[in-house]
């Protein structure tokens, strides 16, 4: 099926018209039930919702804030709010397992930045109440009586530069920044990176992605959903205690992509029994994306599920983000991603890419060709082209291109320059394919040594006592020295004392990396701070490392 239209409220329209009975999504949960909504359901129960809001007043281009966790209300929401014109944005909902305070003191000044008066969720999330700027309306679920049985509206086709709606980045950086994305830069990504992979209406998403994440949205919701195909969604926060429910949801349903970050095939290798098989013959791609891909991630992934009629060329590589609505780059599906081994004294010294044969290697996988409409350049220091072989910025200029952030145009301004969008991304081009290197906020310059912090904290995952995953890196200022020293953040597995884990720890990073760690600090258990997107965040585990040595 073709993406065809102005708009996506049109493309939506068609689709429920051509196939009201064709199934759209089915959301399913730990407990064994699931929901099956058609087109046709959809489309009605979203519109029943839009009729509801317009009769509570909303206006044109107005934000509509939905904190919801993975339900059916979480999808006619969102696409009732934009059938009714306004601008709709998922945000996450809290769990017990984020820390209360910070999840709140950092959506409060969210909330204040994109200045919303309307937010929907359920009665359990009443804190929302709290931090929401004066005089703004929150709406619970359980208060809306007529919700698939109001009357449903024909909704104004929007014109195709609209915003049709806000993502939120992730933020582990810092404060999240409200995406703005037009109709026609999320119709336009739907084909070309559907084109790319060869995606069509009888695909089968399988996916445990929250959809406030781009990933989660765009290649996992708005993408099938645009295509006329089927998506299998999860509860992200289910996953995560039971990951191999993916595994179940694609062998059920005979699923033929499933998007993941790198952590979560790391994840699935080590919480899947080695004795329970599963049929992944249907998988076209597994899709690593959205944090620095792995080599060797992949190797442990092929060899863990190898036995389930895994395909040659399934596991594959997106480069993506936000600001594009989503992909970048994509790996040919024709063969598996490239990698390739350079020399990593001088990777890390000034930047330059050499092949490596001896001494220390650092393996890089390829992230693939640019999609159709996209161009990409490296950038030095200066902002010109940066020298073949050398790291760079990363500069992107596409169709897709977001129209700037929500009341943030200084940033905005700052990031997009004659139609280029700065990403922020270090990494280099060789034969046409991009290899992602990290960011420039992940990078640590020690005593004039270039070290990427994933590298790092990839190493010290490694270690004995460490639970892999749970830790963090940065570099702070010694003024001492007029320097700066590298502190590594780590959460014990309870096998090891703080010292041996210490200990161990400084001599590995130091073995594999040759950088010579300050200060290594050891946690229980569950008690480095996430971001919503379900990454350690770098930027608030700095801000407690700081307080808790208010020296430096």
């Amino acid at each position: 099926m073709q993406v065809t239209g102005q708009s996506i409220i049109e493309v939506l329209f068609t689709n429920m018209r051509e196939a009201p009975d064709q199934p759209a999504c089915v959301l399913l949960s730990r407990a064994g039930g699931e929901v099956l909504l058609t087109r046709g359901e959809l489309w009605h129960r979203s519109a029943c919702f839009a009729g509801h809001l317009l009769e509570t007043g909303i206006r044109p281009g107005e934000p509509y804030l939905i904190a919801l966790p993975h339900r059916q209300e979480m999808l006619t929401a969102f696409l009732g709010a934009m059938m009714a014109g306004a601008v709709p944005a998922f945000m996450p909902f809290p769990t017990a397992k984020q820390n209360a305070e910070l999840f709140w003191d950092n959506h409060r000044e969210l909330f204040g930045l994109i200045a919303a008066e309307r937010f929907l969720t359920y009665r359990a999330n009443h804190r929302l109440a709290d931090v929401v700027p004066p005089g703004s309306a929150v709406h619970y679920v359980e208060d809306i009586e007529d919700w698939f049985t109001g009357q449903p509206i024909t909704p104004a086709l929007p014109e195709a530069a609209s915003i049709a709606l806000l993502q939120h980045s992730s933020g582990t950086t810092g404060l999240k920044k409200g995406v703005m994305l037009s109709h026609a830069a999320i119709l336009h990504q739907a084909r070309s990176y559907a084109a790319a992979i060869g995606f069509s209406a009888e695909d089968v998403i399988a996916s445990w992605l929250p959809l406030y994440h781009d990933m989660g949205l765009i290649a996992c919701f708005m993408m099938p959903l645009l295509a006329g195909a089927l998506v299998v969604m999860l509860d992200p926060f289910e996953w995560v205690s039971g990951p191999t429910l993916l595994l179940d949801g694609i062998a059920q349903y005979r699923a033929t992509f499933s998007w993941m970050p790198n952590f979560a095939f790391e994840h699935l290798v080590r919480a899947s029994p080695p004795e329970r098989m599963w049929d992944l013959s249907s998988i076209k791609a597994f899709v690593n994306c959205s944090e620095p891909c792995k080599p060797e991630s992949f190797l442990r992934f092929r060899e863990r599920f190898d036995r389930c009629n895994l395909a040659p060329n399934a596991l594959q590589v997106s480069y993506a983000m936000a600001e594009n609505v989503f992909a970048v780059t994509q790996t040919s599906m024709q063969a598996p991603p490239r990698v390739l081994t350079v020399d990593a004294d001088r990777l890390e010294a000034d930047g330059t890419v050499l092949p490596g044969a001896t001494g220390r290697l650092r393996a890089l996988l390829s992230c693939g060709k640019p999609v159709a409409g996209t161009e990409i350049r490296i950038l030095d220091s200066t902002g010109s082209e940066a020298a073949a072989g050398r790291i760079g910025e990363i500069a992107i200029r596409s169709f897709c291109l977001f129209t700037g952030y929500n009341k943030l145009p200084a940033l905005t301004a700052e990031k997009l320059i004659d139609g280029w969008y700065r990403t922020g991304d270090l990494g280099f081009m060789e034969n046409g394919e991009l290899f992602v290197t990290g960011r420039q906020d992940d990078l640590m310059i020690v005593y004039g040594r270039n070290y990427y912090a994933h590298a790092v904290e990839q190493a010290a995952s490694e270690c004995p006592g460490v639970l892999p995953g749970r830790v963090v890196a940065f570099a702070v200022e010694n003024a001492a020295s007029g320097s700066r020293d590298a502190v590594l953040l780590v959460e014990g597995d309870g096998t090891l004392s703080e010292r041996d884990i210490r200990r161990q720890v400084k001599t590995y990073i130091f073995d594999v990396t040759g950088l010579t760690l300050h200060a290594v600090d050891v946690h229980p258990r569950g008690t480095l701070v996430k971001s919503t997107a379900g990454k350690i965040s770098r930027h608030q585990n700095m801000a407690l490392y700081r307080q808790r040595h208010p020296a430096l």
